[in-house]
């Protein structure tokens, strides 16, 4: 009898392996059939983005020390003077805008390259074209005087991933730099003397970003970055107006080209 029971117990054993066993032999096939996807460690994206920050308000007062701080008529003002054919000009009132002013805020594109190197570090590098908007100031009887500014830049990026979607970085900057003026009697005829004036440089600085990406498991994906470019300051200058008579100018200055950005771009993983 215990011999009998031993074989039975046996027997139960071999029975329930034999059952098993066939799940997990699937269970292996299923999963050789379906490998883990490989991961994508590079990507590329390109993005457009408003400049948040700029020189303007460094210009603003250069050109108010300089006197450049005359109200000028507006264009509508303009065009009423064109159309008062029968009118007392002297008696003629008009509207104006107050000077100096800017435009701030100009496209900022970028082109970024990363990879990949584990779950918690990634290299990249990043190309931008900044353009920092404009400064107009006015002063009587020079006229109205521009400022523009520019930036391109070049940054190797060391960045720590915080999980599947979202990274931060910083690195060194190689920037170039241009800061171009002209007066309102170059714009209307280029007259003798009143060419624009332009002045480029090479600098260094420093860059902080931060991106968001959507679909970390997909190809093509969107991406949200903000960053800060810091730019060693430039000497930039004088800025002239002359209107044939006269002339008067915004002295040779240190200019910070520094600025942030924020906005989206669309990227591809391989």
């Amino acid at each position: 009898m215990n011999i009998s029971a031993g074989h039975a117990i046996r027997a139960a054993i071999v029975t329930v392996m034999l059952v098993a066993c066939p799940p997990i032999e699937a269970a292996a096939q299923t999963a050789q059939s379906h490998p883990t996807p490989a991961v994508k460690r590079w990507s590329i994206s390109v993005g457009l983005a408003g400049a948040t920050s700029g020189p303007e308000e460094q210009m603003e007062g250069a050109m108010r020390s300089a006197h450049f701080d005359e109200p000028s008529p507006t264009l509508g003002s303009f065009l009423s003077l064109l159309f008062c054919l029968f009118c007392d000009l002297s008696a003629v009132t008009y509207d104006t805008n107050p000077q100096p002013s800017s435009s701030s805020g100009g496209l900022h594109t970028t082109y970024d390259v990363t990879y990949r190197r584990s779950d918690w570090l990634a290299l990249g590098f990043v190309t931008s074209d900044t353009d920092l908007g404009m400064t107009t100031g006015n002063r009587m009887p020079e006229g109205l005087l521009f400022v523009k500014s520019r930036v391109r830049l070049v940054a190797p990026v060391a960045y720590l991933r915080l999980g599947q979607r979202a990274r931060i970085g910083a690195g060194p900057i190689a920037a170039w730099t241009k800061v171009s003026s002209s007066d309102s009697h170059s714009r209307l005829g280029a007259a003798p003397g009143n060419a624009p004036l332009t002045y480029t440089s090479t600098t260094g600085g420093a860059l902080v970003t931060a991106t968001v990406e959507s679909g970390p498991s997909r190809r093509v994906f969107l991406a949200l970055n903000a960053s800060y470019q810091w730019i060693a300051p430039v000497t930039a200058g004088p800025f002239t107006a002359r209107d044939g008579n006269s002339s008067a100018s915004v002295p040779s200055m240190r200019v910070d080209l520094s600025h942030g950005s924020i906005g989206a771009g669309l990227g591809i993983r391989f």
